[in-house]
């Protein structure tokens, strides 16, 4: 969904609703929807031919009209990518699939400033056949000019190298002609995913990579949006769905590093030979609005800081009475208070689970937090004097 010019939205999706275009009735086709500034439906075009048809972005083109990405579902097995473009009203003036013999999905594209069209997503049929990023470049018309399939192998220092299921989530043109992506790979070395960002130049030759709270560890992130700032930099968007459920917001300079924990990846780049294909893709008129009832309640959030310099002290006084140290460290802390009686401790993994609790601490000493069976990631410490609370944060790596 975006808003248009007009302060419109333009929604893209599927549907079963409307029959296939002579196939089966409860294959998907796509769905482009128009409303006004406040929901109120203008138009909509049911478009696809006789295969299962997905859309998984929608762009404005500089004619007015709008590029879909997408994937469709063809001779009984495969998917392609499929790109569709269509006028001012959603009538389809072109459309293209681009393929091999094994899966590739289309996530994510936009119109470039030479007037055609880049497409990012994943691969099967090229690169390592288990997942690589896929980049397409075409022209205005959707003619393909060159095309790349990227293999996220490892780290730069040796560790976790490998082949792994990569996909590209997002891409936008950067500021000097190139390509900034962003992802998600499985980790090597055990269960968990995690997420990248590679920036290209403008045929798509590798700059820079860098991986993000990497670690081969057991927690899966997802990738889902990434944007150039004003400053020359990156902003990326993702979440970590296990084992909790956070939402990530990584700032980059132009460079990708954020000083935060990162690495830098190794990568491996191959020339597909992209099979191209113009499919006979239809659109017509149907849909309806309705007003939902949609109840809204309050939630309760905090905001944290997963880099690695989370061990130093910030603000009041009474909290720099209190050490945590090694911070960061495997799951071993030792605590001690300088002029604070401390009643109890609880830790608290930043999903809200409490994972510690003591209230058997030796005064004026040493005491030791031990969560090292729990996952890597930030955890928040509560120390009560009988009085008050001071919340400080400790990081596993």
């Amino acid at each position: 969904v975006f808003q248009d010019t007009d302060n419109g939205f333009i929604i893209g999706g599927e549907t079963t609703s409307f029959g296939n275009f002579g196939g089966t009735s409860n294959y998907e086709d796509l769905y482009l929807l128009k409303t006004d500034s406040i929901g109120n439906l203008l138009w909509t075009k049911i478009i696809g031919d006789t295969s299962k048809d997905y859309c998984n972005a929608v762009r404005k083109t500089n004619d007015g009209g709008f590029f879909l990405i997408g994937n469709t579902y063809r001779y009984g097995s495969i998917y392609d990518i499929l790109v569709t473009k269509t006028d001012s009203v959603g009538n389809v003036l072109w459309a293209k699939t681009f393929g091999g013999t094994d899966l590739e999905l289309g996530y994510s594209g936009q119109q470039t400033n030479d007037g055609g069209y880049l497409i990012c997503g994943t691969t099967r049929s090229y690169g390592n056949n288990t997942g690589d990023l896929y980049l397409l470049k075409t022209d205005g018309n959707g003619n393909l000019l060159w095309s790349k399939a990227i293999s996220v192998i490892g780290n730069s220092d040796g560790a976790m190298v490998g082949s792994s299921d990569s996909k590209s989530t997002s891409i936008q043109q950067t500021t000097d002609g190139g390509y900034i992506i962003s992802g998600d790979r499985d980790t090597i070395s055990g269960p968990g995913q995690d997420i990248f960002l590679i920036k290209t130049d403008s045929i798509g030759n590798i700059t820079k990579a860098k991986i993000y709270n990497s670690g081969g560890g057991t927690s899966f992130k997802k990738s889902y949006a990434v944007l150039q700032t004003y400053d020359e930099g990156f902003v990326l968007s993702g979440i970590e769905y296990a084992p909790s459920g956070v939402f990530y917001l990584i700032k980059t300079d132009s460079n990708c590093s954020s000083n935060c924990i990162e690495y830098d990846v190794l990568t491996a780049v191959s020339i597909p030979s992209t099979v191209t294909t113009n499919p006979t893709v239809l659109s017509v008129s149907g849909g309806s609005a309705a007003t939902p009832t949609l109840i809204v309640t309050n939630g309760s959030s905090f905001t944290t800081d997963m880099c690695a310099t989370v061990g130093v002290d910030e603000v009041p006084t009474e909290l720099n009475s209190i050490l945590i140290y090694p911070n960061p460290s495997t799951g071993k802390f030792k605590v001690e208070s300088v002029g604070l009686t401390i009643q109890s401790i609880e830790v608290y993994a930043i999903w809200g689970e409490k994972v510690f609790q003591s209230s058997n601490l030796i005064q004026q000493s040493q005491n030791e937090i031990d969560i090292s069976s729990f996952s890597k990631g930030i955890y928040f410490v509560k120390f009560y004097d009988g009085e008050q609370t001071y919340d400080k944060k400790m990081l596993i790596q």
